[in-house]
């Protein structure tokens, strides 16, 4: 009665699970499923005592688990209990098959051969089943076997937000706005106290200073004009065309210094100088392949030697080639040491007007007679401005419009210490989880972006052991070539009522003013003299941009860059004042009075980001940004990639650090759209 009464509920159960009641049915099961078998007591899993009062004796329960789960189940168990997740499914499977041992059916076919042959009478010793005992047993195993399935395909882990964007940075900002229409909830995870990334805004006794990212690289069509026009923001216009890239346009004196004394270089000179350096770099590009020059700096020397061009340069006209060079490759935050040589490859082209008058006027006839330039593929046209009150008000504008939201959450002061797919979740978007790790605790999402800077992602390419951010399969090659430049600023800031007397150091008010150490420049490209003893090497030129009279801001770059964090702020501070001192007595003039407060950078040094901003100009640049940005495009595993480092032409700009955020915005939103509907 009582089998004939549980008869139904077995059945249902039967349905759900494989159950084999012959050993050679489950040999064959075994062989074709790929399984190993344990053999585990039932009696090991029950309260103590359960066996005597069901009645019956309990026997083995025999586990099928493939084989490669086997093969990887104490890699998973001991990252659950790392994760603080002690009783996760693969733990609790070790755990039960502990209890037990191997299961071999062949042994068991020989052991149920010995059965059949023995006393008839052999079993009537046991009692009559216990279904009801029998049933809770398989019904917990199914509950369990169930709660496994679905921890391993994250079904029943509660999502926390549908996208979790980690950086809020421009590109994790612009990201999340991008996405809020659409998406039902977004977490913006930031490990710091603040938004922004490497755009920092810092107030020096009430003015504002840019320590990171500064400039708006052209007005037509750049997002970052068209957001800060959309808040009634002023663009203060500072260069007709990119400074560093047209040197003609960085209005102020250049300086050449030298154990004779000082001299202005003229208008004439300047010219000369950036005529020899287009044409160098242009050879120099076009002949890098067959001269198997290293660095930018082998490739001048050896298009110089094969023409002939040194014997006719003089001291001076070394030194202002080597001025343009340096500002040309300070905006990869790199010096011609550790540049491609055909880093310039994508820059002959287009033609600007010259200035119509000295180098150092500040007028610009449009006019004028056209002159090739370099144009650098970070330009928008139009003016190169910087925004009143500082990049920050570019900042401003995204987190602003992302403030109260109801769909876009973010915390702050949360580094991410891991971030991987859950096993079996990439079968489709419903489905997947991903788990992102922090020290307050885990959040769950179907889809993340990483904002984060490229140098630091790259640094999971070169671990040892398996990288704690799960990236797409061909990224680690990617990323390990990309890097970042070192460009640090030091930051002086003068007293108000010495506005005068800095601005005239700065002939009049002109927004820079370049040194350059004529036997240091020679020292550097052709290895002539010898390198100072003492006191910080802050490189053969120094240029000093003037900050409307109360402030000084002095760059360095690469190895230069790193000697000064190395010297620290005080001996950089009075190394630049000595420079800049020793000039203006040269020339007969008043130096700047010593400033009331300073301050330098430490981006290299910062964990967070390790650099400046991108550099497209090392191993192979083009093929480890496009290898990239294609696995960002794919998101695989629903883990994308934005910033400004997988931008195609933007790279090293805040315009990139944007435009990339959108697009990953985009190629999320499309991951939703299901196959054959129209996206648009």
């Amino acid at each position: 009665e009582a089998e004939a009464a549980a008869r139904p509920r077995v059945l249902a159960l039967l349905q759900q699970f494989r159950v084999y009641s012959q050993p050679a049915d489950l040999a064959a099961a075994t062989a074709r499923h790929g399984l190993e078998l344990f053999a585990v007591p039932l009696a090991k899993l029950m309260p103590e005592g359960d066996d005597a009062e069901q009645g019956y004796t309990l026997s083995d329960l025999i586990l099928g688990v493939p084989a490669a789960d086997v093969a990887r189940m104490p890699d998973l168990a001991r990252g659950e209990r790392q994760a603080g997740r002690d009783g996760g499914p693969w733990g609790a499977l070790e755990e039960v098959l502990a209890l037990g041992g191997a299961f071999d059916p062949a042994t068991a076919m020989e052991d149920q051969e010995e059965e059949e042959d023995s006393d008839d009478d052999a079993d009537s010793d046991r009692g009559p089943i216990d279904f009801d005992a029998l049933m809770r047993t398989l019904d917990a195993a199914r509950e369990a076997d169930e709660a496994a399935e679905e921890e391993a395909n994250g079904e029943s882990i509660e999502l926390d937000a549908e996208v979790i964007v980690i950086g809020a940075g421009l590109a994790g900002l612009a990201c999340a706005k991008a996405l809020e229409a659409e998406v039902d909830s977004v977490l913006v995870l930031e490990a710091t106290d603040k938004v922004g990334g490497r755009v920092r805004t810092q107030e020096l006794r009430g003015l504002s200073v840019d320590l990171g990212a500064a400039w708006v690289h052209g007005t037509d069509g750049n997002p970052v004009a068209e957001a800060l026009r959309a808040d009634g923001l002023e663009l203060m216009g500072i260069a007709a065309a990119n400074p560093w890239m047209h040197p003609q346009y960085m209005r102020g004196r250049v300086i050449l210094v030298s154990d004779e004394g000082c001299a202005v270089a003229s208008a004439a000179q300047q010219r000369e100088a950036q005529a020899l350096f287009r044409d160098t770099m242009k050879k120099a590009t076009l002949q890098a392949e067959d001269m198997g020059a290293e660095d930018l700096a082998t490739a001048v020397r050896k298009v110089w030697a094969d023409e002939g061009t040194l014997e006719g340069l003089g001291p001076e006209q070394v030194a202002l080639f080597v001025w343009n060079t340096h500002l040309a490759t300070a905006w990869f935050g790199r010096d011609l040491f550790s540049m491609a040589p055909d880093t310039f490859d994508y820059c002959f082209a287009g033609e600007y007007p010259e200035p119509s008058a000295d180098a150092g006027a500040a007028a610009v006839d449009p006019a004028g007679k056209p002159v090739p330039g370099l144009d650098l593929f970070g330009d928008f046209p139009g003016a190169h401005c910087k925004p009143r009150g500082g990049m920050r008000t570019v900042v401003d504008h995204y987190a602003r419009a992302l403030k109260g939201s109801e769909k876009v959450r973010m915390k702050l002061e949360s580094p991410v210490a891991a971030v991987s797919a859950l096993p079996r979740s990439a079968a489709g978007l419903e489905q997947r989880r991903i788990r992102v790790e922090t020290a307050q605790g885990s959040y769950h999402c179907r889809t993340c972006v990483l904002t984060t800077s490229v140098r630091t992602l790259s640094t999971y390419a070169e671990c040892d052991r398996p990288p704690n951010v799960e990236v797409s399969p061909g990224a680690p090659r990617a990323l390990a070539k990309c890097v970042l430049g070192n460009y640090e600023k030091l930051v002086m800031r003068f007293a108000d009522e010495d506005a005068g007397r800095v601005n005239a150091v700065l002939g009049g008010g002109m927004p820079f003013m370049g040194l350059v150490d004529v036997a240091a420049a020679q020292r550097m490209l052709l290895g002539h003299g010898e390198a100072p003893t003492t006191g910080p090497d802050l490189g053969a030129c120094l240029l000093v941009e003037n900050l409307k009279g109360k402030a000084l801001l002095a760059t360095f770059i690469d190895a230069n860059a790193r000697a000064a964090l190395a010297a620290g702020e005080d001996a950089v501070r009075a190394a630049v004042l000595e420079r800049i001192g020793a000039a203006m007595a040269a020339l007969g003039e008043a130096t700047v009075p010593a400033p009331v407060e300073s301050l330098l950078t430490d981006w290299a040094l910062d964990e967070r980001f390790r650099g400046s901003y991108s550099d497209v100009s090392g191993d192979v640049p083009g093929n480890a940004i496009d290898d990239l940005m294609l696995e960002a495009r794919r998101g695989a595993s629903g883990i994308f990639y934005a910033g400004e480092a997988l931008h195609p032409e933007y790279m090293g700009s805040v315009n990139a650090a944007i435009d990339t955020g959108v697009w990953t915005a985009e190629n999320v939103l499309r991951e939703r759209v299901p196959v054959g509907e129209k996206v648009t």
